[in-house]
């Protein structure tokens, strides 16, 4: 419209008057959708309507809190508006899967096609961190995902606490966070920090069997004393 009415090979040779608006889904905002008179009709000195469109009609965002995540989107989607979803920590007062805020909020006028909105969604709800200490790497695994903490979300460092003999090789010696944390398993990490082997340290100066008793688990150990 603006290259037409400031074109002086229109303008010099054309009268227009004020031009109409009105919404169109398909002529871009700002372009033609048409003229009175039309087009190869004589011209007799009549200002010339021009009806310039104003783009797709807004539509008002609908209140989505309180809805599933797939309802919500199932709304936009008809309501031909861009949307990206953004997972919240739950405290456990709503079901996982739930809208909890939208951005803009519900009214806001958007145009189709060009507007975008946020939809925060709840996660799973917070759960307390189990406590895995002294569990097989395997076992602490298999308790983790029991609390719905993805597999690809376990890790375990290759760093192995020093083991005095009382452990297990291969257990798990601390975790990150520790047992009792509150974590949200959607998006918590958990690191696994596990029991070294056992090496033998130097027993030479220990004297008879409840001396190396005491410095050892005698549960998972046999000693036995000769005398020189």
């Amino acid at each position: 419209y603006d290259v037409v009415v400031k074109d002086p090979k229109y303008t010099e040779e054309f009268v227009f008057g004020t031009p109409l608006e009105q919404y169109d889904d398909e002529v871009e905002e700002g372009f033609i959708i048409s003229q009175t008179p039309e087009a190869g009709k004589d011209y007799d000195g009549t200002p010339i309507i021009l009806v310039v469109s104003k783009g797709r009609e807004p539509v008002e965002l609908p209140n989505l809190v309180g809805q599933t995540q797939d309802k919500a989107e199932l709304e936009l989607t008809r309501l031909d508006i861009e949307y990206e979803v953004i997972s919240r920590t739950n405290d456990g007062s709503v079901p996982a899967g739930t809208v909890v805020e939208t951005n803009p909020a519900a009214g806001t006028e958007l145009i189709p096609g060009k507007d975008k909105v946020l939809i925060y969604v709840a996660g799973k709800a917070a759960v307390t961190m189990p406590n895995v200490v002294g569990k097989t790497e395997a076992d602490a695994r298999s308790t983790l995902r029991g609390v719905s903490i993805a597999e690809g979300n376990i890790r375990v460092t290759s760093h192995r606490i020093e083991n005095d003999g009382t452990h297990v090789p291969g257990t798990v010696a601390s975790t990150d966070p520790a047992a009792g944390s509150t974590i949200d398993p959607t998006s918590v990490t958990v690191t696994l920090t596990l029991y070294g082997d056992f090496k033998m340290p130097d027993i030479s100066s220990l004297t008879d069997a409840s001396d190396l008793s005491a410095r050892f688990n005698a549960s998972r150990y046999c000693f036995s004393v000769k005398s020189n």
